[in-house]
């Protein structure tokens, strides 16, 4: 909408009406956008919900065998759980050292 608004304006053919007209498609865009947003977050968190008991009982396993958290963390985004379920089971990743030349 933003070309087509500036190439109406190069071109001499951008008239009030017309540009309310754009505003108005523009906004009504941005409310979809965001009724979008708000429709993906409730989507995350029920998909967590349900994942979380199966999450655990993997959690728990890996832990058993022995592997250490990073592993468990791939193995984990491997079975496709959320990423944000993975991270509030397991924390945030450790950062890696950077091995700079200096």
């Amino acid at each position: 909408m933003g070309e087509t608004l500036r190439k109406e304006k190069e071109a001499g053919r951008l008239t009030a009406t017309r540009k309310a007209q754009l505003d108005a498609q523009a906004n009504k865009v941005n409310v979809l956008m965001e009724k979008a947003g708000d429709m993906r977050q409730e989507i995350i968190k029920l998909k967590i919900a349900a994942q979380e008991p199966k999450a655990k009982a993997v959690l728990a396993k890996l832990q058993q065998q022995g592997m250490e958290t990073e592993d468990i963390r791939e193995k984990m985004k491997e079975l496709n759980f959320e990423p944000q379920l993975i991270t509030r089971l397991l924390g945030e990743p450790k950062k890696k050292k950077f091995l700079g030349l200096f």
